[in-house]
C-alpha cells in the first residue's frame, strides 16, 4: 500500500487525467469510502458512526490517503491543502477548484481536434497524437455522464474519432482511406491504422534507370562491352513462319472465310438456345472454380456489384474445319473505380498454363 498511487501527477490542468487515475487505484485498495463518505453512510448509529470514524484504523488509513493526495500534485498546490483535515475534504476542495475549468478546456481540445492534420508526421506520430487529444477530451465529456448513458456516448465517440482519424489523412492515403470507408461496417479505428501503417510499410517499386535519359549519365560514361571473335557459321535459310496455319498469300482471306462458316453469338440470350455453347459456358465455369477465381460473399445493400458478360469465340484449324467453342466470362471493367473496386495495377503477363 506504500506504492505510488499515480504515474502522472497533478499540475492544475490535467484534473480529469488525475482524478480518473486516483481514483481507480482507492478503489482498488478498497478505499472510495474515504472520499465518497460510504465508510461513514453505512452505519445509520451517530453515536457508532462517530466511534468509526475515531477508530485509529480508520484515522490511519485516512492519514495515508491524505498523504497519497499530497505526493501526487505539484508543491504549490500542497500550500492549498493543508488546512484540511481528511481525504474527503481534500479532494472535495480540489474537485471545486479545478474542476470548474473543464469547459475552457473542453473547448481547447474540440479546436485542437478540429484543426489537426496528419501534415509532416509519420503514421505512427500522427496516430498518437491525435489518440491523445481524443483521450483527453472523452474523460472531460464523459466525466459526469451517467452510467447508463456512458456506451452510447462512447461508441458514438468511437465512431467520430476513426472518421477523423481518416478525414485528416495526407492525400497519398486516398486510395486506402477510400476502400476502408465504402466497407460496411467500417471497421474500428485500431483495425484502420493497422491496415494504413502496414500499407505505407510495402516496400515501394524502383524506377528503372535509363542511362540515355539521365541527365546526370554523359557519352563518355558509356563503355562499349569488347567485341566477340567472329566464328564462320554454315548459311542458314530463313524461312517465315505460316500464320493462322495457311501457306498461301491468302491467309487472311481464308480464315475470314473459316469464321463466316460459324455462328457466333454476341449475347448470353442467343449462345444458351445451342448445346455447343452451354458446353463452352460449363467448362469455363468449372475451370475458374477451379482455380478458385472468386469466393462467394453477400453482398452488402449499401455495394453495387460490378457486372459482367460472357465473350464467345471458335478455334479452328488450320484446313479451316472447327476445332472448339470458346466461352470466356469476363467483368466490365469500365465499371470499375480506383481506390474502391482495386488498389494496384499490373502489366499483363501470360499464363504459365497455357
Amino acid at each position: 500500500m506504500d506504492s505510488a498511487p499515480v504515474c502522472v501527477k497533478f499540475t492544475g490542468t490535467n484534473y480529469s487525467t488525475w482524478a480518473f487515475q486516483f481514483e481507480l487505484f482507492l478503489k482498488g485498495k478498497d478505499l472510495w469510502g474515504h472520499i465518497d463518505g460510504t465508510d461513514i453512510a453505512q452505519t445509520s448509529n451517530p453515536d457508532t458512526s462517530h466511534d468509526l470514524k475515531a477508530s485509529p484504523s480508520w484515522a490511519v488509513l485516512d492519514a495515508r490517503i491524505m498523504s497519497w493526495l499530497l505526493g501526487s500534485v505539484e508543491p504549490h498546490i500542497i500550500t492549498n491543502l493543508r488546512a484540511h483535515r481528511s481525504a474527503q475534504s481534500m479532494w472535495n476542495y480540489l474537485k471545486k477548484v479545478y474542476h470548474q475549468a473543464n469547459d475552457a478546456r473542453r473547448f481547447q481540445l474540440e479546436h485542437a481536434i478540429a484543426m489537426f492534420q496528419h501534415g509532416s508526421l509519420s503514421i505512427q506520430d500522427y496516430y498518437s497524437a491525435f489518440l491523445t487529444l481524443w483521450h483527453e477530451y472523452t474523460d472531460l465529456v464523459t466525466a459526469d455522464v451517467p452510467v447508463a448513458a456512458l456506451s452510447t456516448i462512447q461508441t458514438f465517440h468511437e465512431t467520430s474519432r476513426r472518421d477523423q482519424f481518416l478525414m485528416k489523412l495526407r492525400p497519398e492515403y486516398e486510395s486506402i482511406r477510400s476502400s476502408l470507408l465504402n466497407r460496411s461496417p467500417v471497421p474500428s479505428l485500431d483495425i484502420c491504422f493497422g491496415m494504413v501503417y502496414t500499407r505505407r510499410s510495402r516496400p515501394q517499386s524502383l524506377p528503372v534507370a535509363h542511362p540515355l535519359s539521365d541527365p546526370h549519365m554523359h557519352q563518355n560514361q558509356l563503355v562499349a562491352a569488347p567485341p566477340e571473335p567472329l566464328v564462320r557459321r554454315s548459311p542458314r535459310v530463313s524461312i517465315p513462319p505460316d500464320r493462322y496455319g495457311f501457306s498461301s498469300g491468302n491467309s487472311i482471306s481464308a480464315l475470314t472465310a473459316a469464321l463466316s462458316n460459324f455462328d457466333i453469338p454476341t449475347c448470353y440470350s442467343h449462345a444458351v438456345k445451342h448445346d455447343c455453347w452451354r458446353q463452352a459456358m460449363q467448362e469455363d465455369i468449372a475451370a475458374l472454380e477451379a482455380n478458385h477465381t472468386w469466393d462467394i460473399e453477400p453482398c452488402p445493400s449499401t455495394i453495387v456489384p460490378l457486372g459482367c458478360k460472357w465473350v464467345y469465340s471458335v478455334k479452328v484449324r488450320s484446313d479451316g474445319s472447327l476445332d472448339r467453342y470458346k466461352a470466356r466470362l469476363v467483368a466490365l471493367g469500365n465499371n470499375q473505380e480506383y481506390g474502391v473496386n482495386y488498389e494496384e495495377t499490373f502489366a499483363p503477363v501470360a499464363k504459365m498454363t497455357t
